[in-house]
């Protein structure tokens, strides 16, 4: 590692004179949490609102809290040189760096630490590494399990250029989430038979210059800030295809934007037909999304971010939508403002992260789905299809190496819903917003120690209630009440532990005691009591994950 930190300050140069960009999965959350925490200690200064970060970014923060390393404990150090081996192949693949190497040569590395196979020549950089893993869950006398298998490559080519795919195939011995279950598993499109057999293939290809990127690339986003479940964009769908931009021209401002392909799970009869006189070919509606966000940084530690979105369907890609920049409620007014079922389904969102003091992270994320001014303050009449997460994060402080997280959700009746299927806010059939779906709210505390570097122990309460499950294209809207007739809460305390060994080799155990009132029929099957009159229970999940 001594030898790595003297070319830091080559990297540093050649580093920022080009830019190129491979997304981290927002699944690996080891190498989120420490940007989280040195963001918080005011070493780095980040953009937490939109996930996946790119790998190079990261690279770039790593270099530049290295810079900083007198002001980190021995922990924090231990997980600095950790995770710049992990980056080695954005610092040009160095030989030196990868460790317990089984066919090392000029161009070719095969290591352990990093775990894969790696190549870097003048021109051309890349990594094949294998991805398997299993979790496991024991509630009373049922078991269920998810385990999955594949691998995934990633390279760059010359100075701007970088590609990346990674398959897996996933099996559940029995559905651990779904549309209507209260989860933050991902979603999955599972095949016609009787299965819970899936598989998932992210990739893409990017073209990256000094301040921007664009890409066209099948991958999941992470929107809002938030420590428990975004509430604009949660990631938890299976991804979906899409043309994505960023620019960060200046400081002081960042802007984001995707169009992307949803899929709808609603078919188009119109379109379907018959081809042997006994089967029929299924088409399903087209079905879009377009949204951007707008970051200003007026000074340093302050992230204020407004954005919008549309969701639009039964039509091709429409070039208004391709537009970045675009208002698009405004937009389709321009089109569909003669009736209120030609219109598409649009939303305004926005955030605000603090960490303006040391330690202390304060945030907050909005996301309006409708919502009339002139009748907002109107109980019977209001349409105020809202969710509101509010949170502080505490890190080091009063102690190192101990980090406090107090979190509150509020979604109101209707919000993430639409009357016109094929607009709703989904993608198969899985809500795109905050896990718990509308007309909920959750409070979540959690404490969170890491003894040495790379170990995390955390202890959490969870407390969710349901209320009435209102459909928009049955009820009347407007006037709703907010939780009026409580149909289920579910109170959840969990201890975790969590370590990663290797690079991209995690192992963890978690017991959760929970707790539930009214029907459970929401919760996952783990969350629920197989004796018949009994509510509360004891989960205990364990899991191995090599790769994401």
């Amino acid at each position: 590692m001594k030898k790595f930190l003297l070319f830091i300050p080559i990297f540093t140069f050649v580093f920022f004179s080009y830019s190129q960009n491979i997304p981290e999965h927002i699944s690996h959350l080891g190498i989120y949490d420490f940007i989280d925490e040195m963001a918080s200690e005011k070493l780095i200064s980040i953009n937490t609102a939109i996930k996946p970060y790119s790998r190079e970014l990261i690279s770039q923060k790593l270099v530049e809290i290295n810079t900083l390393k007198e002001q980190l404990n021995r922990r924090q150090k231990n997980e600095l040189t950790f995770y710049l081996r992990e980056y080695n192949l954005e610092f040009n693949a160095n030989s030196s760096e990868y460790k317990y190497n089984l066919a090392k040569n000029t161009h070719v590395n095969a290591s352990l630490l990093p775990f894969g196979v790696f190549y870097s020549d003048s021109a051309f950089r890349m990594a094949v590494r294998p991805q398997w893993g299993i979790k496991y869950y024991k509630t009373g006398d049922s078991a269920m399990y998810h385990q999955w298998g594949g691998a995934e490559m990633m390279g760059y080519i010359g100075k701007n250029f970088g590609f990346y795919a990674s398959l897996i195939d996933h099996t559940q011995n029995r559905p651990l989430s779904g549309s209507t279950i209260i989860t933050q598993e991902q979603g999955a499109m599972l095949k016609g038979e009787a299965s819970n057999n899936y598989s998932e293939i992210r990739g893409g290809i990017t073209y990256s210059w000094r301040w921007g990127n664009v890409g066209l690339i099948k991958d999941n986003l992470q929107w809002g800030e938030n420590y428990h479940g975004a509430n604009i964009l949660s990631g938890r769908t299976q991804s979906v295809a899409m043309l994505k931009l960023n620019i960060k021209p200046t400081k002081w401002f960042e802007f984001n934007y995707f169009h992307a392909r949803l899929a709808s799970n609603v078919v188009d009869s119109a379109s379907s037909y018959n081809y042997d006189g006994s089967n029929i070919r299924l088409i399903m509606r087209p079905k879009y999304m377009a949204a951007n966000m707008f970051t200003f940084t007026p000074w340093r530690g302050l992230n204020l971010s407004v954005g919008n979105s549309i969701i639009y369907s039964d039509e091709s890609i429409q070039l208004q939508y391709l537009i970045p920049f675009m208002f698009f409620k405004s937009v389709d007014d321009t089109y569909n403002a003669t009736d209120n079922q030609a219109g598409n389904n649009s939303q305004i969102f926005a955030t605000i992260s603090s960490r303006n003091i040391k330690h202390l992270h304060l945030y907050a994320s909005l996301f309006i789905d409708e919502m009339s001014i002139k009748r907002m303050f109107k109980p019977t009449e209001q349409s105020n299809f809202i969710s509101i997460k509010a949170g502080v994060n505490i890190s080091n402080f009063p102690f190192k190496n101990l980090s406090l997280t107090s979190e509150y959700t509020r979604n109101n009746p209707l919000v993430y819903q639409h009357f016109i299927p094929t607009t709703t806010y989904a993608s198969g059939s899985i809500n795109m917003g905050n896990y718990l779906g509308d007309n909920s709210d959750e409070l979540f505390l959690q404490l969170k120690y890491k003894p040495i570097s790379r170990l995390e122990l955390s202890g959490s309460v969870t407390v969710y209630r349901l209320g009435t499950r209102y459909h928009y294209a049955i009820d009347d809207p407007w006037g709703l009440p907010f939780m009026q007739s409580e149909i289920s809460r579910t109170s959840l305390v969990s201890f975790k532990a969590e370590y990663e060994a290797l690079n991209n080799v995690y192992v963890y155990f978690e017991g959760t005691q929970f707790n539930n009132s009214g029907t459970d029929i929401y919760n996952p099957l783990y969350l629920r009591s197989n004796i018949i009159g009994k509510q509360d229970g004891l989960m205990l999940n364990g899991g191995f994950a090599i790769g994401f």
